[in-house]
């Protein structure tokens, strides 16, 4: 987790293995499978592979009532659009392009060492969604209106010289304190999750960040993980796309510092932190 604003945390090694910027729109109605193939034609020279995904419903955050109540897409809508989502990757497969009827997204996935920061990947992202929209419009699909933007980080952190087992959690994040007496039985398994409210600057809520950390194993070498991920998902309240692409930059603000106040001085260490 490391970007370039000067008053944001900034790390040298940062465990993140993935990031992901989402863009949410209102249902094109016309798309249909024929289009995604059409599509491919203007993105096939940097994505040349594709997979085929189930989609993702659409969320909106409301704050007229719990998140947990908040509605969520309509399965029989489905049947009259695309089915399925679309991936397309590039050749190492660490960029891909996400499409369905009612969503855009950008994603990279590698390791913390040749992470490429987030001005990169924003500004990828506006690239290819400018491509994404003049196909729309020369299929005469109309433009997208958009209603939410979302913005995800997943972190992988392994044990290393600071912790060697899940029962360590209290070495890696602020949020607990484990009981350290010789007979307190081995914890096995770690996790929690986290839900805060994101305002703009006047203090009206625009959107939430959820945070929910869990424990794994790494597949190559079985050695323990824990899993961080970081979801910002709203939009400001203003008109138009600037409304998500602002509450990216927003939502990344949020990501960063919590990612920072959750993990502690001695994994900030490891990760290289210079501010």
């Amino acid at each position: 987790m490391s970007d370039t604003r000067p008053d944001l945390p900034e790390f040298e090694r940062p465990p993140v293995s993935e990031v992901a910027l989402s863009i949410q729109f209102e249902p094109i109605s016309d798309f249909r499978i024929a289009h995604v193939g059409l599509l491919w034609r203007a993105l096939r020279e940097k994505y040349p592979l594709t997979q085929e995904q189930a989609t993702i419903d659409p969320t909106i955050e409301r704050f007229d009532k719990k998140p947990e109540e908040q509605a969520q897409g309509v399965q029989f809508q489905l049947l009259t659009r695309p089915p399925v989502r679309v991936w397309f990757l590039t050749a190492d497969q660490s960029r891909i392009v996400q499409v369905q009827h009612d969503r855009f997204v950008r994603n990279w996935r590698g390791d913390g060492e040749h992470y490429p920061r987030y001005e990169r990947l924003r500004d990828d992202l506006k690239e290819d969604y400018v491509t994404f929209k003049s196909f729309l419009d020369q299929e005469k699909l109309g433009i997208p209106r958009t209603t939410q933007g979302e913005i995800t980080y997943v972190n992988q952190i392994v044990a290393d010289e600071t912790w060697d087992s899940h029962g360590d959690a209290h070495k890696v994040f602020q949020v607990c304190s484990l009981p350290t007496a010789e007979k307190e039985p081995a914890l096995e398994d770690f996790g929690f999750a986290l839900r805060y409210v994101i305002p703009d600057k006047k203090g009206t809520p625009v959107g939430r960040l959820y945070v929910t950390v869990g424990s794994a194993f790494r597949k190559t070498d079985e050695k323990p993980v824990f899993v961080m991920k970081l979801i910002a998902r709203g939009r400001l309240n203003e008109e138009g796309e600037g409304a998500v692409f602002g509450f990216h930059e927003l939502g990344r603000e949020w990501i960063v510092r919590r990612f920072a106040a959750l993990t502690t001085p001695e994994m900030h260490r490891i990760w290289g932190r210079e501010k």
